[in-house]
C-alpha cells in the first residue's frame, strides 16, 4: 500500500517534510510525499485545500512520475480522498489505465 501525500518541507513537529514514511505497525505500507508546485515553485508549508485546484493537474503528473520510481510497476487500485485528492485519484487513475475508488465525503460547511 503506498499512501500518497503532499510533501512539506517546511512543516516543523511532524514527518510531514519525509519523502517516504513506513506506517507503522505495517509491513508493506508507506506513505509517500510528493512536493506541491504552484507558477512560483515547491510549496513548503501547509495550504489549504481550496487553494491547490490550479496546480492539480501538475501534481498528478509529478505523482505519476514518483509512483512509478517507488513501485517499479502500476498500482492494481488508486483510491481518492475528499474533492480534491478524488480529482488527482481520477487523472491519475486514467493515465495509468487501472481501476478508481471514490471516497465521497468532505468535512465542509
Amino acid at each position: 500500500i503506498l499512501i500518497v501525500t503532499r510533501l512539506l518541507p517546511d512543516a516543523v513537529g511532524t514527518t510531514c517534510g519525509q519523502r517516504l514514511e513506513k506506517v507503522f505497525g505495517t509491513e508493506h505500507s508507506h506513505i509517500l510525499r510528493v512536493p506541491f508546485r504552484t507558477e512560483k515553485g515547491i510549496v513548503r508549508r501547509w495550504i489549504s485545500r481550496f487553494e491547490v485546484w490550479p496546480y492539480l493537474e501538475t501534481y498528478t503528473e509529478d505523482v505519476a512520475n514518483e509512483i512509478a520510481g517507488e513501485l517499479q510497476a502500476k498500482p492494481d487500485l488508486i483510491i481518492g480522498n475528499y474533492s480534491d485528492g478524488n480529482l488527482v485519484a481520477s487523472l491519475l487513475a486514467h493515465k495509468l489505465g487501472v481501476t478508481q475508488c471514490t471516497i465521497a465525503h468532505a468535512l465542509e460547511k
